[in-house]
């Protein structure tokens, strides 16, 4: 098992169906998946807890042939081979001990109940309230859109969108659109949007469209939200401007976090910044998106991975081995140039 064959073998193998687990979609591996596509659900099939342990047996071997006796200059080598085989013991431990709880916080609510992947409710050892929901939108874009199919005419690609701002003037197609006017936050009253700051305000622009004839159109466009209707341009029998709803920037929660022995702590969650809190990672995920920016639910994830230290530890033992065998090379290069110069003196 610590032989090269044995080494190649289990290394070809693993490497294969991970590879596979990139090219072939993936599904849960049920009954009534089992006359799917072949290597349709490999993370849970015997062949790949298989090839898991043969690698880590011939790691295992390999690690402890090259230990015993323990010499310094293997010392690269077995961090090296040790820090893989701590890495992959921890990743394959930890898919089954991993907890994953999805959250809806309600603003003022304390919530102690996460639902997980099978969606059941379970408890948690602290409860969560949201204290306030923060969204930062980018500017919305325009779009031409054609009526009968509704597909975006003029642009083919993201970095191609026009966001709007007063002033601005774009070309789509044989037409050119002026901004007159941009309020990020308004209200429709008396056929007209007026800028508004208060709840469920809505962005609304007051275009003006020249065609080719220069012929001129005037008018308010609108997203719409969950209280304002969306207010469409149509500009002739198959064209119409519309305003797309604004992408969020940046989305945050102001948490109080109580765990059982009374204790209140207050965080600032945001995405790709999770909060700790007794083993438990609380990550921001979403928002009630029919309320936009005035959502008063924030939706977050908190997961557990008790081996996530052992995942840790062995990445930093791959890289000690990494730098000790780069010195140990930069050593023996500078050996050598020695040498040269010695025998050529």
């Amino acid at each position: 098992m610590g032989s090269v064959p044995a080494s190649v073998s289990a290394v070809v193998l693993f490497s294969v169906l991970s590879l596979l687990i990139g090219f072939v979609p993936q599904v849960e591996s049920t009954r009534e998946h089992e006359s799917m596509m072949l290597f349709s659900h490999i993370t849970s099939s015997w062949y790949y807890l298989f090839s898991q342990a043969y690698l880590m047996v011939t790691l295992a071997m390999v690690t402890a042939r090259r230990a015993i006796p323990f010499k310094m200059q293997n010392i690269g080598f077995l961090f090296n081979h040790l820090g893989l085989l701590v890495l992959l013991v921890g990743m394959c431990f930890g898919a089954g001990d991993k907890e994953k709880l999805v959250m809806n916080l309600p603003q003022n609510d304390a919530v102690y109940r996460g639902y997980n992947e099978d969606g059941q409710l379970q408890e948690l050892p602290f409860a969560l309230r949201l204290d306030e929901f923060r969204i930062d939108d980018y500017k919305p874009s325009i779009s031409l859109i054609d009526i009968t199919s509704g597909e975006i005419l003029g642009e083919k690609a993201h970095a191609k969108q026009f966001l709007v701002d007063s002033g601005k003037t774009v070309k789509r197609e044989d037409l050119s659109i002026h901004i007159m006017k941009y309020y990020p936050e308004a209200i429709y009253m008396n056929d007209s949007f007026i800028a508004n700051h208060k709840w469920g305000s809505v962005p609304a622009a007051f275009v003006k469209i020249t065609d080719a004839g220069n012929r001129e159109t005037r008018g308010w466009i609108s997203c719409g939200n969950f209280m304002s209707p969306r207010m469409v341009m149509q500009l002739d029998d198959s064209r119409s401007l519309v305003l797309n709803v604004p992408q969020p920037k940046k989305y945050s929660s102001r948490l109080t976090i109580s765990s059982n022995d009374g204790k209140e702590r207050k965080v600032l969650l945001e995405v790709n910044r999770p909060v700790d809190i007794d083993g438990w990672k609380i990550y921001q995920t979403g928002f009630d998106e029919r309320m936009g920016k005035w959502s008063d639910t924030s939706i977050v994830q908190v997961v557990k991975d008790p081996w996530l230290p052992v995942v840790y530890t062995g990445f930093y033992m791959l890289v000690a081995g990494a730098v000790v065998m780069f010195w140990k090379g930069r050593g023996a290069r500078k050996g050598n140039e020695t040498d040269d110069l010695t025998q050529k003196i």
